[in-house]
């Protein structure tokens, strides 16, 4: 994964950037390429996310087996064989973007763990996922200030997108 990170100095200012994650305050986007075309213009995909013994990710049927999981997405553009998506963080776990568009058939590009068979595409040659944090925003720590930044897509999307 590209793009934005927020890392902390301190461990009093990284508690309270842990506390603005886990009340879903911050402002989390992400442009992603994923396998196929998804067949709607927008939608929200909702599970329940929990870890094998092999630490991968996977959805379970009830709250008590996983913790709760919300991705936004927003098709931006579809090509023959793959889809352009923004896709916005509601809540935050580990691998949610990649397993979330695994289990609907349509994993990130360059996927190496969900699914890799089919995140296989012969315009995505690079060793890395096609999934780059691009917006984030939150409320500074200490000041109080909000706070915004903006990644532009890395290079290896742009020739994944003047290819089509």
């Amino acid at each position: 994964v590209s793009g934005l990170l927020v890392v902390a100095l301190s461990l009093p200012i990284a508690e309270k950037l842990r506390e603005q994650f886990a009340e879903r305050k911050p402002q989390r986007r992400y442009e992603a390429l994923v396998a196929g075309k998804l067949p709607q213009d927008s939608g929200t995909i909702r599970s329940f996310l929990a870890t094998d013994e092999h630490l991968n990710r996977h959805s379970v049927p009830t709250a008590d087996q996983g913790e709760l999981a919300i991705t936004h997405f927003e098709v931006l553009k579809r090509f023959v064989d793959a889809t352009q998506v923004s896709v916005r963080l509601e809540t935050g776990r580990r691998n949610q973007i990649r397993v979330h568009f695994a289990e609907q058939g349509h994993p990130v590009l360059g996927e190496t763990r969900y699914r890799r068979e089919e995140a296989e595409h012969p315009h995505w040659p690079w060793k890395r996922l096609a999934l780059h944090a691009c917006e984030l925003g939150f409320r500074h720590p200490r000041t109080g200030r909000e706070l915004h930044f903006h990644s532009r897509l890395p290079p290896e999307f742009k020739q994944f997108i003047r290819v089509f």
